[in-house]
């Protein structure tokens, strides 16, 4: 075995009594040979390399995967009735345009008789023809029911008997006099859907929301209407976030 001073072995044997915790035994030389022989310091002395106890197992690591809920939102499905199913002629020859904005219209006729709305509406598109006017003006009427009658196609430019160009307008009629009348719940809940149904038909910023007014110097869409389009607009802003679906109904039902 080979020579290794005393001193070496006292430091050895001091640092293996620390990490027994008997530390404050140093002084007794007896318990110390007890603990620790000159042939056990030699082989501590001889090796300095400290290994770290490998553990028998490792905590086992879970993840948790993010659980993702898929809600499917029915569209709003809204019902118009067709050319078909009011009793409208066809169009003549039209010129196409890209709706960019909102416009509402009143006809300016009492509406509160619903029963003959669909009388009225064709009396609208004969007027209208007779102007030279390929349709009736507008893109779509709505009753004081509530009811959408199909007009000309949106993809088609409208008419006005005013000075401004209806190009890029989509064109909403609700069929009543409303310097004088009041828009019923139900036609300006079907104004806002058709409003929103547009917009993201044709990608059309709600916030062009306008009354002919706006653009002219009649008072259409009468007084009490005009009055409801910031509530309407802010409505359409809501709805817009829905998907709306059209359908259009061949007879009146």
């Amino acid at each position: 075995m080979p020579n290794v001073p005393d001193r070496e072995i006292d430091t050895v044997r001091r640092r293996l009594l620390k990490a027994l915790g008997l530390a404050g035994l140093l002084g007794g030389a007896g318990v110390a040979a007890r603990l620790f022989d000159r042939s056990s310091a030699a082989e501590v002395a001889a090796d300095t390399t400290t290994t770290a106890p490998t553990p028998t197992s490792s905590p086992q690591t879970t993840s948790a995967e993010p659980v993702t809920t898929t809600t499917t939102v029915a569209p709003i499905v809204l019902t118009a009735l067709s050319k078909a199913a009011w009793g409208g002629l066809q169009p003549g020859e039209l010129r196409p345009h890209l709706p960019v904005r909102l416009t509402v219209h009143h006809s300016a006729s009492l509406g509160g008789d619903v029963s003959t709305a669909p009388e009225r509406i064709r009396g609208y598109q004969k007027f209208h023809l007779a102007q030279g006017w390929p349709d009736v003006a507008y893109h779509f009427v709505i009753d004081q029911a509530g009811r959408v009658f199909q007009g000309r196609p949106p993809e088609a430019v409208g008419d006005t008997f005013t000075g401004y160009d209806p190009t890029g307008h989509f064109l909403v009629c609700l069929d009543g006099d409303f310097d004088t009348e009041t828009p019923t719940a139900r036609s300006l809940e079907s104004l806002v859907q058709v409003l929103a149904w547009a917009t993201q038909q044709f990608s059309i910023d709600p916030s062009t929301l306008a009354g002919h007014r706006d653009y002219s110097d009649l008072s259409c869409p009468g007084d009490s209407l005009y009055a409801a389009l910031p509530e309407i607009g802010q409505r359409l802003t809501m709805l817009a976030r829905s998907t709306i679906e059209m359908r259009l109904l061949d007879e009146m039902g």
